[in-house]
């Protein structure tokens, strides 16, 4: 019983640093990037609208007008952007609109999330204690992951743990409801962001196939639900109902940018908001709504790729290259700058990165020709790692092959793959214990 109640109070207080570094962290980011940008006032009140990557005039709307919708040149938006980021940040600004309190409170409960799913994947192993808090710094230690975590303004800020967090569910063994918590936590992410479709969707069709429990079926019911929420809510407001490429009427227009003669020429050392295009909104008449907009680059597109085939092909080289060697600075808005920075952050991540996919092949390998030192480890205890990191991989890296990747958009692909190595390590020597 002592010895309960010291655990208890030894996880209590080691979760109470964590907050606190959690918070400490993130009031330094505000205050850099209070400095930098206009996005408070001389109250620290947040400035809504001038939250960046589309999302400020939404929330600004949706905030002062209980409209979820921005005007854009005469036309209403209203499916530009998908619920979660801009939920968020105005359910906590109907609360206080103090930028510090939005942030920290944002951060606080993800990294709490994320602290209680470690704990319960930690107590499934039978290692030393003071490996917890290897496990709970995975998204903190590399400085540029932890800065897109801490962020408010992209939708990676909650998948760079998101993701960390449905992983480690569906990695940990003898965990109660597991199924049940993975299927809440991919509804939640197909909110986020659109791009998450493969994920949501599929991983949950082979979990009916990869998982014995009775609550396999969980998963793909609660993405079938939040695929239905978000189009029965585009369809009554629209007409149409968004899914998959046409999740958010903004995808084509997203992704003309890599579709682009000029993307090579930019990518991924420059900011493709760089790349020259028209504002058709204000050329093209016919241009009615949204969905006018989404079909006239969902055109475009398919265009290109009849024109461009070859050239489409060969920027997938470029893409592939970033995701797997890049180490500089990416997506530079300042034209001037030939030579991007290397940054120790992306060194690191790409170390873990690329050691984790030779640690998949190896146990690939050793499945395949059933090593005998590894038959009865792998296959019998350790084969849901494997798989899940494969799912993974498989599942979240080809919207970025379509489109593209920056490094934001790979923090939480990162932390799954330190999470794939400490797991193969720390199971492996569970087992053996």
């Amino acid at each position: 019983m002592n010895n309960i109640l010291k655990k208890n109070f030894d996880i209590s207080i080691l979760y109470l640093i964590y907050l606190l570094c959690i918070a400490f962290s993130t009031v330094i980011f505000l205050d850099q990037y209070i400095s930098k940008f206009i996005i408070a006032d001389e109250n620290n009140n947040i400035i809504l609208k001038n939250i960046t990557f589309g999302h400020g005039p939404l929330i600004h709307n949706f905030f002062y007008n209980n409209n979820f919708s921005q005007n854009i040149d005469g036309i209403d938006f209203i499916l530009k952007k998908t619920f979660a980021l801009p939920f968020i940040i105005y359910l906590l600004s109907k609360i206080s609109l103090n930028i510090y309190f939005i942030v920290i409170t944002k951060n606080l409960f993800l990294y709490s999330i994320y602290f209680f799913i470690s704990l319960k994947f930690f107590n499934s192993l039978k290692i030393e204690k003071f490996y917890f808090i290897l496990l709970i710094i995975i998204p903190i230690f590399i400085p540029y992951n932890f800065y897109v975590s801490l962020n408010f303004n992209f939708e990676d800020c909650l998948l760079s743990i998101l993701i960390p967090c449905l992983y480690l569910v569906l990695i940990t063994n003898n965990f109660k409801n597991r199924l049940l918590i993975s299927s809440f936590m991919i509804f939640i992410i197909y909110f986020v962001k659109s791009s998450t479709f493969l994920l949501v969707f599929i991983l949950p069709l082979l979990m009916i196939f990869t998982e014995k429990d009775r609550l396999r079926f969980f998963p793909i019911i609660f993405a079938i639900l939040a695929i239905s929420i978000w189009g029965l809510f585009g369809y009554l407001k629209t007409g149409k109902f968004p899914i998959g490429k046409s999740g958010t009427s903004l995808n084509s227009k997203v992704l003309s940018s890599a579709l682009n003669i000029e993307f090579h020429k930019y990518y991924p050392k420059k900011s493709t908001d760089l790349i020259p295009v028209e504002n058709i909104l204000k050329e093209e008449n016919y241009i009615k709504n949204e969905w006018d907009y989404y079909e006239y680059y969902d055109k475009r597109n398919k265009k290109y790729l009849e024109e461009n085939l070859f050239r489409f092909l060969k920027d997938i080289t470029l893409k592939v290259k970033f995701i797997l060697f890049n180490i500089r600075k990416d997506g530079i808005l300042d034209k001037s700058i030939k030579d991007n920075p290397i940054l120790i952050s992306h060194v690191i991540s790409k170390i873990f990165f690329n050691f984790s996919l030779l640690l998949l092949l190896f146990n690939i390998y050793s499945l395949v020709i059933k090593l005998k030192a590894y038959k009865k480890l792998i296959i019998k205890k350790n084969v849901r790692n494997h798989l899940y990191f494969i799912l993974f991989l498989g599942l979240l890296i080809p919207p970025h092959l379509i489109a593209w990747a920056t490094s934001k958009h790979l923090a939480g692909l990162t932390s799954i793959s330190i999470i794939y190595i400490y797991s193969c390590y720390f199971k492996a020597n569970s087992y053996k214990n």
